[in-house]
């Protein structure tokens, strides 16, 4: 017999998070993840195991500035309690900056139009950005640049994804793809639709080489037509960032 789930609320989450004090956003036995620090937090303060469904997984050491997350409660929550409550639980490293109610409808993952990811060098050996930013003081960040708008567009990304998920298509379009200095940062910010495993790092990586004058645009081109992903490092990941989700 089936076990029907009385739906009385579902709750959508954004939540900012330090990456490199877990294992990822995903639940693992005996890890520290995003994902089991939520559940643990939310069976405290509501005495309920509910389904944390993430808008997607991030990697162990990636920071997320805005993660989106949604849970079904099967009794009546006070709303204006859940963040303050949820924050009291955590760990410092994660913070919930939004809990509003939804209609069932919403999916963190599945109602998602699209992603930005940041990923951010420092020209400064500052130690405070030691695990904040990949320091990369001698790239040339305006071949970089100029290098990006290669990559804009609908494309097959198989040569910028690691092997490690299903996926039907590796078909994503990206809408903007820049590269912008901010102080002793360059940042790098990728807006798509969806990301393929490792898509953004293997971006990174790649981009470097440019940066370095081992690669040019042309050559950036040949490789994403190539579909050849041996050929894309994946750039380390305690410099990515989630960004933010668009709905």
């Amino acid at each position: 017999m089936d076990i029907i789930l009385v739906v009385s609320m579902r709750v959508k989450l954004e939540i900012s998070y330090v990456g490199d004090e877990f294992c990822g956003w995903q639940i693992q036995p005996e890890r520290r993840t995003v994902q089991g620090e939520l559940l643990r937090a939310l069976k405290s303060l509501t005495g309920e195991e509910p389904i944390i469904t993430g808008s997607g997984r991030t990697d162990t050491g990636v920071h997320a500035l805005c993660q989106v997350a949604h849970f079904d409660l099967t009794r009546n929550f006070e709303i204006k309690k859940i963040k303050s409550g949820l924050n009291f639980y955590l760990p410092q490293s994660i913070r919930i900056l939004s809990a509003i109610e939804v209609d069932e409808s919403f999916h963190a993952r599945f109602s998602a139009k699209s992603k930005t990811y940041a990923y951010v060098f420092s020209t400064s050996d500052n130690a405070l950005y030691v695990s904040r930013a990949l320091y990369a003081p001698d790239l040339d960040y305006g071949k970089m640049a100029e290098a990006v708008g290669v990559l804009k567009g609908k494309h097959d990304f198989s040569a910028f994804r690691s092997l490690g998920s299903d996926t039907k298509t590796t078909v994503r379009e990206i809408f903007d793809l820049s590269l912008t200095a901010r102080g002793d940062f360059f940042v790098l910010k990728v807006v798509a639709d969806g990301f393929l495993y490792n898509m953004v790092r293997k971006i990174a990586g790649t981009l470097i080489r440019v940066g370095e004058g081992k690669l040019d645009a042309d050559g950036l081109r040949e490789i994403l037509l190539s579909k050849d992903n041996a050929r894309t490092p994946v750039a380390p990941a305690h410099a990515l960032y989630l960004s933010s989700v668009e709905y």
